[in-house]
C-alpha cells in the first residue's frame, strides 16, 4: 500500500490564508485601539500627533466631562432596565413558542408557522405603531422598546430547528414518566438546547443594548433616555461643550477625546460580556441550522 504524501508543514496556500487574515485582523482592531487611545490622550499631545500608536500622555478628563455633563449613568440605567427586562421576555416568546411549534401533533401549528414568517416581510408601520403606544400610554416609558423589540421570528425559527432535532423518545419516556409538558420543557428541553439559548440571548441583549431608532422616536424625556440616545447627544453636542471648557481644562480635554470616551464607555460593558459567552456562538448557531 502506497503511504500518502506527507504534508508540509507550511504551504503557499496557508501562508496567503495567514496574510490575508493578519491583514483583515489589523482593520478590524485599528480604528477601535486608536479610539480608545484617543479618549485617554491630551489635546495638546492630540494636535502635535494625531495618529499614534502608543500613548505620548495620559488623562482621565475627556471621561471626566463626558459623565459630568452628559448624565450618562441615567442612560446606563435605563438601558440596562431594557436589557434585562427585555432579554427575559424575548427568550420566554421564543422559547414557548418555538416549542408549541416543533410539537408534532400541535393543532394549527402551520398557520402559526405562517403568521410568524409573514412578520419578517411585513411590518405594522413606523405611523400605526405610534399611534398604538400612544394609546397604551407607553411613550416616554423604557416598557414601550421592550415590547417592540420582544419577538424575534429569526430566533424562534432557529430554536424550533433545534427542538425537533432532539429524539421524540426523551418527550415520549418523560410522559410516561408522569411529567407534564410544563416539565418537560423546563427540565429536559431547555437543558439540551442549552448553547441555543445562551446564544440567542446574547443575541437579544445586544440588540437592545444597540436599539437607538425606536427609542429616539418614544423616548423623548432626558430621564428615559438610553446610552445610545445619550450617545448620540454627546456627539453632536461635544462642539458646544468644548466651548464651555476652561483654558486651564483646554490642554487637556478637546472635542474628539470626548467623543471617543463616550463611544468606549458605550461599547465597554458589551465587550466584557462577549468572551465569557464566545464559546457557545458555534455550538448554538449549529444545533439550531441542522434542519431548515
Amino acid at each position: 500500500m502506497k503511504i500518502g504524501k506527507k504534508r508540509k508543514p507550511f504551504e503557499a496556500l496557508d501562508i496567503v490564508s495567514f496574510i490575508i487574515l493578519t491583514l483583515m485582523v489589523i482593520i478590524i482592531i485599528f480604528p477601535f485601539y486608536t479610539s480608545v487611545l484617543v479618549s485617554f490622550t491630551t489635546n495638546i499631545s492630540y494636535v502635535r500627533k494625531p495618529v499614534q500608536f502608543f500613548p505620548e500622555s495620559f488623562t482621565l478628563e475627556n471621561y471626566s466631562y463626558v459623565i459630568d455633563r452628559m448624565n450618562i449613568f441615567t442612560g446606563y440605567k435605563n438601558t440596562l432596565t431594557i436589557v434585562i427586562i427585555g432579554t427575559a421576555l424575548t427568550m420566554f416568546i421564543s422559547l414557548t413558542y418555538s416549542y408549541a411549534l416543533a410539537m408534532r401533533d400541535y393543532p394549527g401549528k402551520k398557520f402559526f408557522f405562517i403568521l410568524l414568517l409573514i412578520t419578517m416581510y411585513f411590518g405594522g408601520g413606523l405611523i400605526p405603531t405610534y399611534l398604538l403606544l400612544r394609546d397604551l400610554k407607553l411613550i416616554n416609558n423604557v416598557l414601550a422598546i421592550v415590547f417592540i423589540c420582544g419577538v424575534s421570528p429569526f430566533n424562534i425559527i432557529i430554536m424550533k430547528n433545534g427542538i425537533e432535532a432532539l429524539p421524540e423518545s426523551l418527550d415520549e419516556a418523560a410522559r410516561v414518566a408522569g411529567a407534564n409538558e410544563w416539565q418537560i420543557f423546563t427540565k429536559i428541553t431547555i437543558p439540551l438546547i442549552k448553547p441555543i439559548v445562551v446564544t440567542f440571548s446574547l443575541f437579544a441583549a445586544v440588540g437592545y443594548w444597540n436599539e437607538w431608532y425606536w427609542s429616539m422616536i418614544t423616548l423623548t424625556k432626558t430621564s428615559v433616555k438610553t446610552l445610545q440616545i445619550m450617545l448620540r447627544a454627546i456627539v453632536d453636542s461635544t462642539d458646544a461643550l468644548e466651548m464651555d471648557i476652561s483654558a486651564s481644562d483646554f490642554t487637556e480635554v478637546f472635542n474628539q477625546g470626548m467623543k471617543m470616551a463616550a463611544v468606549v464607555l458605550t461599547m465597554l460593558p458589551i465587550m466584557v460580556v462577549y468572551p465569557f459567552l464566545q464559546k457557545h456562538f458555534a455550538a448554538g448557531i449549529l444545533v439550531g441550522a441542522v434542519k431548515m
